[in-house]
């Protein structure tokens, strides 16, 4: 699902995945309560991302995506920042 918003070749999926940076853990416990500290969060660790990525490993990261389990979340912090619903996995 991914590689076909993507646009890439099916081809491409494991040479390009070096590309692609996976949220694998977001949390902000329940009993913070600071208005939108994770739309907050979300988009400085966006803005940042990319860049360090260069210095560390010489190439940029070209997309971000995370897993939610809707069992037990919304993903509404994710929403809220834009990030766009591909499917489920």
């Amino acid at each position: 699902m991914r590689d076909q918003w993507i646009g890439w070749p099916s081809f491409f999926q494991y040479q390009r995945l070096s590309f692609l940076a996976n949220n694998s853990r977001f949390l902000i416990l329940p009993h913070v309560r600071i208005p939108n500290l994770a739309s907050y969060v979300l988009a400085q660790n966006l803005r940042r991302l990319s860049r360090d990525w260069q210095a560390i490993y010489n190439h940029p990261i070209y997309l971000a995506e995370t897993f939610v389990d809707p069992q037990y979340f919304k993903g509404t912090c994710y929403k809220a920042q834009g990030w766009e619903f591909l499917g489920y996995t």
